[in-house]
C-alpha cells in the first residue's frame, strides 16, 4: 500500500486546491469513546480528473514520525490515484519527506472506467439485478469467485477485495474468460452491506479471512457483520465461512451459536469444486480446513 513517511507538517488550510487535487477539509479522528486521537486526522481528497472522491489518513507513530496513506474505508483504483494525492498533500503542504513508494508507474494496470469495476455510488444510485446476488468478500486470487460465476450464468455476483493486485488479476480474468456476471468492488465489506437492501442476496462467501488473533477488533466477523449479513440474506439464504484457523473458527461458531434468526450447519475438511492454491497447500501439510454455514430463517423489513 503506498505511503508516506514525514516528519512532524504543517496541517494545510482547507478548502484549497493543488494541480488536479482538492483538499476539501482536514478533520480530526475519534474512537469509540468520542475521545479525540492525538495526532490523526482524516483529509478530504477530489480527485477532479479521475472524478473520485476518498480519505486519506495523516498519523503520528511512536517516533513522533507522521505516516500519510489512504484511509481503509475509502480505497480507489488504480493505486496511482492515491499516489498522486499523497505526493500533492507533501507538495501543498511543504512537509519533509522521510520515506515514500509513492512513484508513480505511467502505465495503470486498471483502466478507471472498466465496466466491471465499480464504486460505492454505483451500488447506491444505479444498481438493479434481475437475477439471484451472490457475494464474494475478500475474493483473493479470484479462483473461487471466477469459477462459481462461470459455471452460474444466472447468478449475479459481487466480489469484495481491497488488494489492488488482486482486483487487478480478477479484472484480466473476467475479460479472457469472458464472464460477464461479476461486478468488482474495492471496498470495505462491512460498511458496503449497509448499502444493499433487505432479503435481495442468496449467499455471502467469506473464504479463509485473515485470522486477526492478536487484533481481534478488525476481524470481518463480529455481532454487526453476521446482523448485516442476516438482514440483507434472502429467506434461506446462506453466510458461508471457510477457514483453516481453529482459533477464528472457534471465535465464529461462538458469534452463531443461538441465533434466534438462523440454523449452523458445520464440516470439517469439505472438498469443493474449486480451491484456492492456499488451501491445496494447507491441505498437503495436514492442517484441517473448517466449514461454518449459517442459513437465514427470517424475512427482514426494507430500509430506507
Amino acid at each position: 500500500m503506498p505511503h508516506i513517511v514525514l516528519e512532524k507538517p504543517d496541517l494545510i488550510c482547507t478548502p484549497t486546491s493543488i494541480d488536479d487535487i482538492d483538499f476539501k477539509f482536514i478533520a480530526k479522528s475519534y474512537n469509540f469513546t468520542d475521545k479525540p486521537r492525538k495526532d490523526e486526522y482524516k483529509i478530504a481528497i477530489k480527485d477532479n480528473i479521475k472524478n473520485k472522491d476518498f480519505l486519506l489518513e495523516l498519523k503520528s507513530n511512536k517516533d513522533n514520525k507522521f505516516l500519510l496513506k489512504a484511509d481503509k474505508t475509502t480505497r480507489v483504483t488504480p493505486v496511482d490515484i492515491v499516489k498522486n494525492a499523497l505526493n500533492k498533500y507533501t507538495k501543498i503542504s511543504k512537509s519533509k519527506i522521510l520515506f515514500s513508494n509513492t512513484n508513480i508507474n505511467s502505465s495503470n494496470k486498471i483502466e478507471i472506467q472498466h465496466k466491471y469495476l465499480k464504486d460505492i455510488g454505483y451500488f447506491v444510485e444505479d444498481f438493479k439485478s434481475d437475477k439471484e446476488i451472490q457475494i464474494e468478500i475478500g475474493f483473493g486470487s479470484g479462483r473461487h469467485l471466477l469459477y462459481q460465476a462461470k459455471n452460474n450464468p444466472h447468478i449475479q455476483f459481487i466480489g469484495l477485495e481491497i488488494h489492488t493486485p488482486s482486483i487487478e488479476q480478477a479484472l484480466k480474468q473476467l475479460e479472457l474468460q469472458n464472464i460477464t456476471n461479476v461486478l468488482i468492488v474495492n471496498y470495505d465489506a462491512r460498511l458496503f452491506m449497509e448499502f444493499i437492501q433487505s432479503n435481495q442476496v442468496g449467499k455471502i462467501f467469506v473464504h479463509f479471512p485473515v485470522p486477526w488473533d492478536k487484533r481481534p477488533h478488525r476481524r470481518v466477523y463480529s455481532n454487526e457483520f453476521i446482523n448485516e449479513a442476516l438482514r440483507i440474506l434472502k429467506q434461506k439464504g446462506t453466510l458461508e465461512l471457510r477457514t483453516d484457523s481453529r482459533k477464528y473458527f472457534d471465535y465464529c461458531l461462538d458469534l452463531l451459536t443461538n441465533l434466534p434468526k438462523g440454523k449452523i450447519s458445520i464440516d470439517i475438511n469439505k472438498d469443493l469444486e474449486i480451491s484456492s492454491k492456499y488451501e491445496d497447500r494447507w491441505k498437503k501439510m495436514g492442517k484441517n480446513i473448517y466449514d461454518v454455514i449459517l442459513e437465514s430463517y427470517n424475512i427482514d423489513e426494507e430500509i430506507n
